[in-house]
């Protein structure tokens, strides 16, 4: 073969290249969430005898991708992602919260530590909700467990457009919820169970 001829056919296959880069699809830019929780005085106050523990979430969870239950199925949120994992995100606003309103006092030992488990943290699209559920351990220096059971928060949010009023809805969400587990937690001492129901 000449050269001419391997120069053309190089330019040829070149163009063919850059062409066919031009037409694959570029993904959108996503969105990155905050939580912004502001949990405070008025959300309760943190028992010196307490210190906030693990914090974990349910397997579907493990991943900053928004996510959105659509029926029977669980799927992503295009173009949305948290900062990072919610348990990870959840597990700051709860050190933050005992913080800033945890009771005089030091911990030691003898403190007990809430565990908290992330259950639900989606956008349920047949309900145009945010739904936030967990649940609470709470463990005595001496072993013994308590479950908290949690309850579940639900809030209106008609649609994904809006990341800014999407991230509000699941931060009050989240800080209903924690806070219920905080009330739960904030009644016994160990040795004493936890009235349940």
């Amino acid at each position: 073969m000449s050269f001419d001829v391997r120069k053309t056919l190089f330019g040829l296959t070149m163009i063919v290249v850059v062409s066919a880069c031009s037409l694959v699809p570029k993904s959108a830019p996503s969105t990155t969430l905050l939580l912004p929780v502001q949990f405070d005085a008025s959300s309760g106050t943190w028992p010196a005898n307490l210190r906030p523990g693990r914090v974990q979430a349910a397997s579907a969870l493990r991943t900053d991708q928004v996510l959105v239950v659509s029926g029977a199925r669980l799927m992503q949120a295009p173009g949305l992602r948290w900062a990072a994992v919610p348990a990870d995100l959840v597990g700051e606003a709860l050190s933050q919260w005992h913080a800033t309103t945890a009771l005089t006092g030091t911990h030691s030992a003898q403190s007990a530590t809430l565990d908290v488990t992330i259950d639900a943290f989606q956008w349920e699209e047949s309900k145009a909700v945010v739904l936030v559920a967990m649940h609470g351990q709470y463990r005595c220096p001496d072993g013994a467990i308590t479950d908290l059971p949690g309850a579940p928060a639900t809030l209106p949010m008609p649609s994904l457009h809006d990341p800014d009023a999407l991230a509000e809805a699941f931060a009050r969400a989240t800080q209903r919820v924690a806070g219920a587990l905080l009330q739960q937690a904030s009644q016994p001492q160990c040795g004493t169970p936890i009235p349940q129901g």
